[in-house]
């Protein structure tokens, strides 16, 4: 008997078992391989064998009154009495994604703290007296009247390329990535992006008082200089002084999202 975890982004979802309170090994797809959620929850769970007694799932999405539409895959939703009559279980439960991130985190009640994921798009929450708030930060404007992660996401650092580059083939990060060690366009992009990010994090930060900062996600800071880039916008003199005091953190942890699942059903008694 076990519950079944799952993260299930805009591009690859992630699953595991939790038993007797612990995960076993995680699973990775392609969700572009699935036509909708539930051929994906299907393939997994006919590849199983463990008896199914219980769903907690992380979605790329806003979830109200037990229903989610993806907001990167439009096409894609799912609900809590779809997921218990399909599968004949009593315990349904999903969260916005970046809520299961929160809960990922080692939350300290003392702080004030606010995670940032940047992959397939840019999400975020604010962490507050142990409890984790979900914010929609990308979907806010920037002074072009663009979406804020028209830029700050994995197809936001092509369109900085696509913008100082006459080469519009490239549509990928992935590729720009191997790129960047020897082509200047593409230095240049990442560049833009890591200090946009850095300013974006930095006006959230001062606007709600952070005590502390945590980056996760596909696009997190690799190396020294993508750190530098970001944290020469973060820490920008033109900002108040507490905010200097704001301590920036990044995530190595890959499963951050199936991790806080666990925890919430562990101990926020949300599952069996």
């Amino acid at each position: 008997m076990a519950i079944l975890l799952a993260d299930i982004g805009g591009t690859h979802a992630r699953f595991s078992w939790l038993k007797n309170s612990k995960m076993t090994k995680v699973l990775k797809f392609d969700c572009d391989d699935f036509k909708t959620p539930f051929d994906l929850i299907d393939f997994v769970l006919d590849k199983s064998h463990e008896k199914l007694t219980g769903i907690l799932f992380s979605v790329a999405g806003p979830v109200k009154k037990g229903f989610v539409q993806w907001t990167n895959r439009l096409d894609w939703s799912l609900s809590e009495d779809e997921l218990k009559k399909r599968y004949k279980i009593k315990k349904a439960k999903l969260f916005n994604d970046m809520v299961a991130q929160g809960y990922g985190l080692k939350i300290d009640k003392t702080k004030k703290m606010l995670l940032m994921n940047v992959g397939t798009g840019l999400g975020a929450c604010i962490i507050l007296d142990g409890s984790v708030f979900p914010c929609e930060f990308g979907l806010t404007l920037d002074n072009d009247n663009q979406k804020k992660e028209h830029y700050l996401s994995g197809k936001g650092v092509v369109r900085l390329y696509q913008k100082i580059s006459s080469d519009k083939k490239i549509n990928s990060a992935k590729m720009l990535d191997e790129m960047r060690a020897d082509n200047k366009n593409a230095r240049q992009a990442y560049t833009e992006f890591y200090k946009l990010w850095g300013k974006t994090a930095a006006n959230i930060s001062v606007a709600h008082l952070i005590d502390e900062l945590y980056l996760w996600g596909g696009l997190v800071p690799k190396n020294e200089k993508d750190k530098k880039d970001f944290l020469s916008e973060f820490y920008n003199k033109k900002y108040p002084l507490y905010h200097q005091k704001t301590l920036v953190k990044i995530v190595c942890e890959k499963n951050l999202a199936l991790k806080g699942l666990a925890f919430l059903s562990n101990h926020k008694c949300v599952a069996p």
